[in-house]
């Protein structure tokens, strides 16, 4: 950026501020685009245009800050991390339009940065972006159990909440927003069943607890009282600390898959149905105990292979 900004590493506040330098309040769009034919315009005209780019910013600042923690400048983003964002937002489940809303965002913003910060960006440049290439390998990818163990012990001596969390989705399957609210009173070491209070759908659900996992649990609630969240944070907090972690001990195959939780809970699938296999259940069955320990109900083959990674 220029020497002569007084720049935040923050990327939210980057590209907020850059939206703000172009809002011109009041001015006529029609009349600036037939001035200029043509040509891009690095302005915003409406309240609603701002509000929308200023959103589409976060999200994306929000994006790098989990899957390309090195970035801390607007300028040092590349095509191939514009892509990654768009990719992301498919694989979420979001319409053709809203993807090439984003893209179009995207491509104001890196106008507005270009303008504000009297840099070149370059991001926009031979982005390629096909909706309706199969994105499903980017969402299917698992947690190996040799990179989870690696995490969790590079980061033992870590006092983190969202440790915590990931301690408890390698433990239970459990998605990222039902890891957060699990309370000490949840965890009933005597039935060995962790309960789950509202999960997706607002389904409750027993999981049960493994006894490698007893030890370890009693540690965690031995001083909380029993309304106390084990790892009181954002759901998304777990999914930053994860990718922090990776970056930093060069992990960089999931950096496309949907969530780090998610592939960690699909890890938990895999060796929950492999060890009901092991005992001599069948597969249906096998999967019908895995498929309601994660929280789909029984009778849901149709994820097998969404989650089952043998």
């Amino acid at each position: 950026m220029h020497r002569g900004e007084n720049m935040s590493n923050n990327l939210q506040y980057q590209f907020k501020a850059a939206v703000d330098y172009g809002f011109k309040e009041g001015i006529d769009k029609h009349a600036v685009k037939a001035e200029l034919g043509k040509g891009k315009i690095d302005k915003v005209y409406s309240y609603k245009a701002r509000k929308s780019l200023i959103q589409t910013g976060a999200q994306f600042a929000n994006y790098l800050k989990i899957n390309y923690p090195q970035i801390k400048y607007i300028k040092d983003i590349r095509s191939e991390h514009a892509e990654a964002f768009l990719k992301d937002s498919i694989c979420r489940g979001c319409s053709n339009n809203t993807v090439l809303q984003y893209k179009a965002r995207l491509d104001k913003l890196a106008l507005l940065a270009a303008k504000k910060y009297r840099t070149s960006v370059h991001y926009m440049e031979h982005l390629k972006i096909n909706l309706n290439e199969n994105t499903k390998k980017v969402r299917d990818k698992a947690f190996s159990r040799a990179d989870y163990d690696t995490i969790m012990t590079y980061t033992k001596d870590s006092k983190s909440y969202s440790r915590v969390g990931l301690e408890l989705a390698g433990m239970t399957g459990a998605r990222a927003e039902e890891i957060t609210n699990i309370r000490a009173k949840d965890i009933n070491l005597d039935q060995k069943i962790i309960h789950i209070h509202n999960g997706k759908g607002k389904r409750s659900r027993d999981i049960p607890i493994q006894n490698k996992d007893i030890r370890r649990l009693t540690e965690l609630i031995l001083a909380l009282r029993p309304e106390e969240k084990l790892a009181p944070v954002r759901a998304n907090s777990l999914n930053q600390y994860l990718a922090r972690q990776c970056f930093r001990l060069g992990i960089t195959e999931y950096k496309e898959a949907k969530t780090g939780v998610h592939a960690i809970r699909k890890m938990y699938a895999t060796e929950a149905y492999l060890e009901r296999i092991n005992s001599g259940m069948g597969k249906e069955e096998a999967w019908g105990e895995v498929s309601e320990i994660l929280g789909h109900g029984k009778d849901r083959m149709d994820l097998f292979r969404v989650y089952v990674k043998v």
